[in-house]
């Protein structure tokens, strides 16, 4: 029953890390596109930008509300902080490039 439920666990990471990423990066695309950015230029930065936040979303509450929970804790909130800065700077890297560069 454990491997079941290690299995359900991948399955639903895979399933939230694909819509969590698609439901954010469309805002993301829609403004740069607003704002005059092509993002097929930056789409590599974007998504990891996009996959760091999604991670310290899944670590610091997703995890807690799976079919696996056993050993689930909670990042250091210095850790989070660090990740959400570096992924926030990485989302305004395009901006800057764009209109400084």
């Amino acid at each position: 029953m454990r491997k079941v439920g290690i299995l359900f666990e991948f399955m639903r990471v895979l399933i939230l890390l694909f819509f969590l990423t698609a439901i954010l990066y469309y805002p993301l695309r829609t403004l740069y596109e607003t704002i005059g950015i092509e993002t097929e230029n930056y789409f590599y930065i974007l998504t990891f930008a996009i996959l760091l936040i999604v991670y310290v979303i899944y670590t610091n509450k997703l995890q807690f509300t799976g079919f696996y929970t056993k050993g689930a804790k909670k990042m250091p909130p210095k850790i989070t902080w660090s990740i959400l800065s570096i992924s926030f700077l990485l989302i305004s890297v395009p901006i800057i490039i764009n209109y400084f560069g």
